[in-house]
């Protein structure tokens, strides 16, 4: 997913981002003034990232359990 959505615009001048549906890798490779925000890896929104796809793999494999018998 996070291939899907991923954003790789910091040879012109834009963020190259990664994450869903919480960014938490943020890289910027321009100029700009008052760029004061938190860019870099972020490890507490990839493991929230991590933790909500196998929150999702664990319904989605109860619920085709559920309609198989």
């Amino acid at each position: 997913m996070t291939l899907l959505t991923m954003k790789n615009e910091a040879a012109s001048d834009g963020f190259n981002t990664y994450g869903f549906p919480f960014t938490f890798y943020d890289y910027f490779e321009g100029k700009c003034d008052n760029c004061y925000g938190e860019y870099g890896f972020k490890p507490l929104y990839l493991f929230v990232d991590i933790f909500i796809t196998m929150l999702i793999g664990f319904f989605i494999g109860k619920f085709t359990k559920w309609f198989k018998y």
